[in-house]
């Protein structure tokens, strides 16, 4: 019988964004996280089969593409539908400040007012910019801060954001 996972899937989720997005090794993310190797590999391919069971299939994914041409595994695809950008996703709002170049994306209503009872910091030292990961009493991830988000996020996912500044800045 396997024994209860002492984490909560927050703190997975974190542990798995820190290797996917800040490239850490196994061996860092089990020190810095202070789990065991295998552990953290655990965690990271659990995570991992998680991601691809909700991405979409190769046809979606082009079905749902805006651009006219569609890089995949390095091969470059002509995408026939011209269409408007589609929203991000549908229970999902951005918004960005371009005077502080901020962004929050928000999981959870705005208006509900959800409070952030733990919040994360993903600030790793050879990218610039700052990543905060925002977690619920639940330990739900309800939002993500992104500080440098010129640099972090689509430019597209910028243009769709409600803007909190006035666009003539």
């Amino acid at each position: 019988m396997r024994a209860l996972r002492r984490w909560p899937a927050g703190r997975q989720a974190l542990l798995t964004l820190a290797h996917l997005r800040c490239g850490d090794t196994y061996g860092w993310l089990a020190a810095g996280f202070n789990v065991g190797i295998e552990t953290a590999n655990r965690y990271i391919r659990e995570a991992v089969g998680v991601l691809a069971v909700l991405a979409p299939t190769l046809e979606q994914a082009v079905r749902q593409a805006t651009k006219a041409f569609v890089i995949l595994d390095s091969t470059l695809l002509r995408n026939q539908q011209r269409r408007k950008a589609p929203s991000i996703v549908p229970d999902v709002k951005v918004t960005y400040d371009k005077t502080v170049n901020a962004a929050y994306i928000y999981f959870t209503d705005p208006q509900v007012n959800v409070r952030s009872a733990h919040t994360y910091p993903c600030d790793p030292i050879d990218v610039d910019g700052m990543i905060n990961l925002d977690f619920d009493e639940q330990g739900r991830l309800i939002g993500i801060e992104v500080l440098a988000a010129t640099s972090k996020l689509p430019e597209h996912m910028l243009q769709a954001a409600e803007r909190l500044d006035s666009e003539d800045n």
